[in-house]
């Protein structure tokens, strides 16, 4: 008897330690979701002290600490994670996030393959894998990917949404309007598709249609300031700079660090010619993104219209605008292979978007 209660003994308190475990948990994300995030770490590491392989709690404080600004220490818990149940796709999806945000993209694409090995059938791993070359410009790689998760997700209107802004980027014009119009018709309400299918029909110089579509955008989701950007675009397009002005206005007032904005509000001073306040704004524009090549375009072009700038302050800029975005261009660019004859007759040629015929 007393042997028989012993075994009884020796297999209930594994089975008591682990039912302590999953309160302990529940506690933790209870407090984790209600933002409580210290007193959830607490508890994610004191399940860790006890199970150091558990993989909830492992892939919870890797989120709690990505919260937190240590997104070095994230990766690495979520990787864990993986190691310990590699069959979980939310796993693979939060570290490939995190690395996003740091901007180990590379990573990111490997660590979205890594899941697909173990689940060749989520249409997240595929979208997101997919979405994740478009942003290193792999395109056709992106595309097959996204067209992977369509087939798993037909009905999937942000995939759909994806895909078009894929072949969009590819010049694929007719098969990213295709794919709107079906992502529209299963969502008539889908602001984001309106706003890509206007993108599109831009790109394709069909204008009236295009502020149609952003227009629409706008009415479904009034708070999106690219929205009203890119209007103000289209309507800038059309030669009606006033308009184009108010909504460039309309989308600092509900983002201040929207650059895009500040850049076109920049344009259309320019255009009316208030100099000043056009370099006001590129600068703006500068400001918020430093690699913002068309805004920096823009603002050279201005400056040669400011009379209180010296010669030698607009070459200064320009020479600015050589080291952030032109130097880098000409590595590895051959010499010219042209004659170099002292007093040979010499052909120049003047490129310029001001030039009439």
């Amino acid at each position: 008897m007393k042997n028989r209660r012993k075994a009884g003994g020796s297999k209930s308190r594994p089975l008591a330690a682990e039912h302590q475990g999953g309160r302990r948990l529940a506690r933790a994300l209870e407090h984790h979701q209600q933002g409580r995030l210290d007193q959830a770490a607490a508890l994610y590491e004191a399940i860790l002290q006890r199970a150091p392989r558990q993989p909830d709690a492992l892939h919870l404080l890797g989120m709690v600490c990505k919260q937190q600004g240590d997104s070095v220490r994230a990766v690495e818990l979520v990787r864990q994670a993986i190691a310990s149940r590699p069959e979980a796709v939310i796993f693979y999806e939060n570290l490939g996030v995190i690395l996003k945000e740091l901007g180990r993209t590379g990573e990111e694409i490997d660590c979205y393959r890594a899941g697909l090995e173990h689940n060749p059938r989520s249409a997240s791993l595929l979208k997101r894998l997919g979405n994740a070359l478009r942003s290193q410009h792999r395109l056709a790689e992106a595309i097959e990917q996204l067209q992977k998760a369509l087939a798993l997700a037909p009905q999937s209107v942000e995939i759909l949404n994806d895909l078009a802004i894929a072949c969009h980027d590819a010049s694929r014009l007719e098969q990213a309007e295709s794919h709107l119009q079906k992502a529209l018709a299963l969502a008539p309400a889908y602001h984001k598709a309106y706003n890509n299918l206007g993108l599109t029909y831009e790109s394709c110089n069909r204008l009236a249609e295009a502020a149609a579509c952003y227009r629409r955008a706008i009415e479904l989701s009034p708070g999106t300031a690219s929205y009203y950007n890119n209007l103000g675009n289209v309507l800038g397009k059309q030669g009606r700079l006033a308009a184009a002005r108010r909504l460039f206005g309309q989308a600092i007032g509900l983002d201040p660090r929207c650059g895009a904005a500040h850049n076109g509000l920049g344009s259309m001073e320019g255009e009316l010619g208030r100099f000043a306040q056009a370099i006001h704004q590129h600068r703006r524009a500068i400001a918020l993104d430093g690699g913002f090549q068309m805004a920096a375009s823009n603002l050279l072009f201005c400056l040669n219209y400011a009379p209180d700038l010296s010669g030698e302050a607009i070459y200064e800029e320009y020479q600015r605008w050589n080291e952030r975005h032109a130097r880098g261009l000409s590595q590895g660019v051959a010499p010219p292979a042209n004659e170099a004859t002292p007093g040979r007759r010499l052909r120049v040629g003047y490129v310029s978007p001001d030039f009439r015929t």
